[in-house]
């Protein structure tokens, strides 16, 4: 967001009321006059100081070759304090150059630099860390420690090469599309590695449970030699954070900007959020296509603005961005008369039917639609025939093998309950929608948060479970993740917030861990019902749980097991 290329961030918060701090403003140019004056007293290339301001802060920045990453963070910190810094003490010049001299002496990598500059003369990609430097990706990758680099010239450079990859990022639906779209390339042939908030994982095989969808996700994908294709989720956090996490991709996608985490890392709005999201076209090479969701506004707008072709999908042909494309003649994909239907190179594309997609529940789960667009899309980019991407879109179910906590339908008699991970308003709305369009005769939802929303937020998601009109809400207290707020708050507020809207005290439970508000939900059940639980904290206790009903062909009615 701050500049293109490596370099460091220093990320200064600003007092959001009041007057600002006294000489704020022109500190910020003192800082930058510092930073170059310290850049030319230790000889420093291709170092640039950069400002980025927002509403409670304000980033500043400073390009830097690759191998003085760490210096160039003490030259931030040494510029704002020689400028005033927070307590106002002014450290010496001298001292901080003789300070940052060391520092640059200790982290120059020279010989790291000369192969990223063959590399770029080659168009070939580099990924850097603190333990590993590697050339091309997957099969076609070395990667040596970074103490035992090798010349230029002992490089078998004619070895090295890219694999299709693909980087996938959006508020909502990021993890589902990786799977789907990696299931895609499997079905096509290719050893497919994925990163994801959930794992990373080599055609199905774990490597690594947890969240990895930053960097250090997408490195330890793109190193494994196993790997012919990639599929990479890129979360909003390691982007404004590290960065972009690689420097080439066959292809990306946008799919979806919602309001979330407002205030971290410089993002205030929904404009500032797109272009958060947006940053992945970079990667993007101009002879390939960045894949936009035509269905948002902020994404289609913004993202329509980019020198980098595009590729929209949408869930109508009257979809502005795809109306836009009809008319221009320009690439597309979207849902005509219940199927899958596009133009792609200028040609017919047609995918399926919409009722065969696994994934959309027969059309009721629209977002999935949505994703399964995208993920086509993607496919399309990177080369993919369509009887590869029409299997996996029929064969791709929402269970818990293959898409654990997004949308996993689960049927005990004619009771139907619903797991997901759905953890925002634009989320669980969605979710919300799909289940208020399968049949039920009562409703029950298991509803909380973590601690780190603030009250709007928190608001929003109540709000988003009413037009399920739920005949009972069971609060869970997630104390695990209270972040700040004391235990007990969360429900307090979610469950004033379902009162205040409409629905009555006698319909709202509160149960002390997320576990006991799935046992009550299906204590609660009879035939018919339909349950939607949303899980987060417990996750694999409440798939365990679950799995314990299947095994005992329990049924509304029966005792629970333990």
């Amino acid at each position: 967001m701050v500049f293109d290329g490596t370099g460091a961030v220093l990320e200064v918060e600003l007092p959001t009321e009041g007057p600002p701090p006294p000489g704020a403003g022109a500190r910020h140019g003192a800082w930058a006059e510092n930073v170059r004056e310290l850049v030319a007293a230790l000889g420093m290339k291709k170092a640039r100081p950069q400002v980025r301001r927002h509403d409670n802060g304000i980033s500043l920045g400073m390009s830097a070759t690759r191998d003085l990453l760490y210096t160039a963070t003490e030259i931030l910190e040494a510029a704002w304090q020689l400028a005033g810094g927070e307590s106002g003490r002014r450290p010496h010049f001298d001292d901080c150059v003789e300070k940052l001299r060391t520092s640059l002496t200790k982290e120059a990598r020279p010989e790291l630099l000369k192969l990223e500059a063959e590399a770029n003369r080659k168009s070939l990609p580099l990924l850097a860390d603190d333990d590993f430097v590697s050339l091309g990706y997957g099969a076609s990758s070395l990667t040596w420690p970074v103490d035992e680099l090798p010349a230029v010239d002992d490089v078998p450079w004619e070895d090295l090469a890219e694999i299709p990859v693909a980087l996938v990022t959006g508020t909502n639906g990021k993890t589902t599309t990786v799977r789907l779209l990696a299931a895609m390339l499997r079905e096509a042939g290719f050893v497919t590695g994925t990163s994801s908030t959930d794992s990373v994982e080599v055609n199905g095989e774990l490597i690594e449970k947890g969240d990895w969808s930053g960097p250090g996700g997408a490195r330890t994908i793109l190193r494994d030699t196993r790997v012919q294709a990639a599929v990479l989720e890129t979360a909003r956090g390691g982007l404004l954070r590290r960065g972009l996490n690689v420097p080439r991709a066959t292809t990306a996608a946008v799919l979806n900007v919602a309001e979330d985490h407002f205030g971290e890392w410089g993002i205030h709005s929904l404009d500032d959020l797109a272009d958060a999201k947006l940053l992945v076209s970079r990667a993007v090479p101009r002879e390939r296509q960045l894949v936009l969701n035509a269905d948002d506004p902020f994404v289609w707008e913004r993202g329509a603005r980019l020198s980098v072709p595009s590729l929209p999908f949408g869930l109508a042909r009257d979809s502005v961005g795809i109306a836009a494309c009809l008319d221009q003649n320009r690439d597309a994909l979207w849902i005509d008369d219940g199927k899958i239907v596009g133009v792609f190179q200028s040609k017919p594309v047609e995918l399926g039917k919409v009722s065969d997609v696994a994934l959309g529940m027969g059309g009721a789960a629209r977002h999935n639609l949505s994703n399964a667009l995208a993920a086509a899309s993607m496919a399309l980019v990177m080369g993919l025939e369509p009887d590869a991407i029409r299997a996996t879109l029929k064969n791709f179910a929402s269970s818990v093998a293959s898409n654990p906590g997004r949308s996993n339908l689960f049927e005990f008699g004619k009771l139907t309950a619903l797991v997901d991970f759905a953890h925002n308003p634009h989320g669980l709305a969605a979710v919300v929608e799909t289940c208020a369009a399968l049949p039920a005769k009562k409703r029950a939802v298991v509803l909380g948060q973590a601690g780190d929303r603030d009250d709007a937020a928190l608001h929003a998601l109540a709000d988003a479970v009413l037009p399920l009109e739920p005949d009972l809400v069971i609060l869970k207290e997630m104390s695990e993740h209270a972040r700040g707020r004391e235990v007990g708050d969360v429900v307090e507020l979610l469950a004033a917030r379902l009162v205040e809207q409409g629905v009555a005290e006698k319909k709202i439970e509160r149960a002390p861990t997320e576990l006991d508000a799935v046992r009550r939900a299906f204590e609660s059940a009879g035939d018919g019902d339909q349950l939607l639980l949303l899980t987060h904290a417990q996750r694999d206790e409440v798939f365990d749980f679950v799995a314990s009903l299947e095994a005992a062909k329990w049924k509304p009615g029966d005792k629970l097991p333990k």
